[in-house]
């Protein structure tokens, strides 16, 4: 009998998430020359904005506080840029 719950709720929380992330992330529309476009609504592009900032943040704080040897900054440097430059991507290409 516990099965069939688990399965039945994991059945339910996977329709209302797939749902639910359909409404929030991806939202298809026709463009020019009748294709389709999807674009991310403007508070996935505000969540993703964030999450980027806040990961490059958080190395940089990560490596104030920890001052490891030269060479093991350059790991955390390519990181760095990396979500700086995805944060910088998603701003410059919003809709």
């Amino acid at each position: 009998m516990s099965s069939s719950i688990y399965f039945l709720g994991g059945a339910i929380l996977y329709i209302i998430l797939s749902l639910l992330l359909k409404k929030v992330f991806y939202r298809g529309r026709v463009g020019e020359g009748n294709c389709i476009v999807f674009d991310l609504s403007l508070y996935a592009e505000i969540a993703l904005i964030i999450l980027f900032l806040a990961v490059g943040f958080f190395e940089i704080i990560n490596l104030y506080f920890s001052m490891p040897i030269w060479y093991n900054w350059i790991f955390p440097i390519f990181w760095l840029l990396y979500f700086f430059v995805k944060a910088f991507s998603v701003f410059v290409n919003r809709n």
